[in-house]
């Protein structure tokens, strides 16, 4: 099971408006993804946001009640959890940029029966310049944006599960 994707908005009291709303947007974007990615999937199911809020347990004050829910109620063995902490959109054109696209999240596949993390898998990556780093650059010579990024690592993390 694939839970939408979450933020660390509710956890960082320093965190602004403008950029918990990045935030908030990047995150759906992902969810989009995700789905794209598991379409095709015969053992994997996407839980819309909706959903999940029909699961949400009473004791809300542990993540592990949420998965042991979701696999009692949706008898799945393992449950994917993603967390978006940064979501920057380059600043410029294709050509030339002033700032690069940026991310970073964490997925995190979970037992639903045990509570035991199975696998964990980080992404994060600020593009940088050709001229700055030739050896590092793999997606050609041109600035992308922050959802080819985005796209990019999670088609990337997923690939590293040896579960999915």
């Amino acid at each position: 099971m694939v839970l939408p994707v979450d933020t660390a908005v509710n956890s960082d009291s320093s965190m602004t408006y403008k950029k918990a709303a990045v935030l908030e947007e990047g995150a759906a974007f992902m969810d989009t993804i995700l789905v794209e990615e598991f379409i095709d999937s015969n053992s994997v199911r996407v839980l819309k946001p909706r959903q999940l809020t029909s699961l949400i347990p009473d004791d809300t004050s542990t993540q592990m009640a949420l998965i042991k829910r979701i696999g009692s109620e949706l008898k799945c063995d393992a449950v994917l959890i993603t967390t978006l902490s940064d979501y920057r959109q380059r600043v410029g054109g294709k050509y030339g940029a002033d700032s690069p696209a940026s991310a970073m999240f964490d997925m995190k596949l979970v037992s639903a029966r045990s509570g035991e993390v199975l696998w964990t898998g980080v992404f994060k990556e600020t593009q940088q310049s050709l001229m700055s780093n030739i050896l590092a650059q793999n997606r050609g010579f041109t600035w992308i944006t922050v959802e080819e990024l985005i796209r990019q690592g999670i088609s990337e993390k997923i690939a590293e599960c040896p579960y999915l």
